[in-house]
């Protein structure tokens, strides 16, 4: 809980900052057998956890001079991180979430929103709460998200609201934030997918409901057998904002 309650003033933190706060919640959680990974964990796990987050891949991380210590190449890379940062980190952090936030209802405390995203965080490997959300939106580019993410007004805009700021930036903001050649393009195209079923979707009164059947091996996970969400259809991807509470949801098609 109080690991939880540190992450208050995240959004101030530089991003080693971020970083370092989200390996010290995730060495706890590869302290437990369902939770680490059934492969041997690399050392320094930590330093490729914070090239993830800052939107590098395993074949920079493997090229880096300085990563050398790693003794893996970029597809061993990959291989961890798909599973340790992609799949169990978190679902780790997901179970550890929906634990602690049931707690802090008990004693009437609240947790930083923040501490609703570290499951995306890790899982999209960025450490912003926007640029997570930015990819949702079709950015291909994890780099070129948290690059984005630092011009957004509030890091913690819900989906609906981002998604509003991201279509108003006009080429000229893109411009002023100093994005040209490919980088501007990029996102003018992901902007045009993002925008082009708002009109149609969002006005329709379109609902998407699902349901999450998930493994009974951890306790807490029983109360999530029957979790459903629905939302207005207003795009392709599917957005997840907080976990185990309403959702707004984008359908796949």
């Amino acid at each position: 809980m109080t690991l939880f309650q540190s992450a208050i003033n995240y959004l101030t933190w530089q991003p080693h900052e971020r970083c370092s706060y989200l390996a010290s919640v995730i060495g706890l959680l590869f302290k437990l057998k369902e939770i680490r990974p059934e492969e041997e964990i690399p050392a320094p796990w930590e330093s490729m956890l914070t090239e993830w987050l800052m939107g590098n891949n395993a074949n920079q991380m493997s090229v880096d001079p300085e990563k050398v210590t790693y003794q893996l190449s970029p597809a061993e890379i990959s291989n961890f991180i798909d599973n340790a940062f992609g799949y169990k980190a978190p679902w780790g952090l997901n179970a550890l979430t929906f634990y602690l936030e049931e707690i802090a209802r008990e004693r009437g405390v609240d947790l930083p929103e923040v501490t609703g995203y570290l499951s995306a965080l890790v899982k999209y490997g960025v450490h912003s709460p926007a640029a997570s959300s930015l990819l949702a939106f079709g950015l291909a580019s994890r780099q070129l998200a948290l690059s984005l993410s630092r011009y957004c007004p509030d890091e913690l805009l819900g989906p609906d609201a981002l998604l509003t700021w991201f279509l108003s930036l006009t080429p000229e903001n893109l411009t002023e934030f100093g994005f040209f050649g490919a980088a501007h393009q990029e996102i003018m195209s992901a902007q045009t997918e993002a925008g082009r079923v708002t009109d149609d979707d969002a006005n329709t009164g379109r609902t998407w409901k699902f349901s999450l059947p998930l493994n009974d091996s951890a306790s807490s996970a029983r109360r999530w057998r029957s979790t459903t969400s629905t939302g207005p259809g207003i795009g392709r991807n599917c957005i997840i904002g907080r976990c185990f509470t309403q959702w707004p949801v984008r359908p796949l098609s």
